[in-house]
């Protein structure tokens, strides 16, 4: 038994010495069918725009992502790394050339190789 089936047994045996509570059931009824109705039309717009995103039927599917090069690496500017910095300067280096790398969508297998142009001087040996 739902919420909305309690309330009209309450509203339905109530007499007219408790009309005051009779009418506030009904009004709570009013309320519980409203809201049911709101979250009904949610759900309908919700679907809609599930249907919008999903691709038709025997569509191709999209194409994969373009793999990043060394220019993509490049182009996001990342710092070089001398072999001098302190360790918690290194680590940060790391972090953020590796934040760098996957902004540039370079593959795992290539990071390596992409990443060596950025060693210079004690680093570079």
């Amino acid at each position: 038994m739902n919420q909305f089936s309690i309330l009209q047994i309450m509203a339905k045996g109530s007499t007219s010495r408790d009309t005051e509570e009779g009418a506030a059931l009904r009004a709570m009824q009013r309320m519980f069918e409203a809201q049911q109705e709101h979250n009904r039309l949610i759900q309908e717009r919700l679907d809609r725009q599930e249907d919008v995103g999903r691709p038709a039927i025997g569509a191709p599917p999209p194409p994969p992502l373009r793999t990043g090069t060394v220019a993509d690496f490049k182009r996001l500017g990342p710092s070089i790394f001398a072999g001098t910095e302190t360790p918690l300067e290194a680590e940060q280096w790391m972090v953020k050339t590796e934040q760098l790398l996957k902004a540039a969508r370079v593959p795992e297998a290539d990071r390596v190789d992409v990443v060596s142009i950025q060693l210079t001087d004690l680093a570079h040996i």
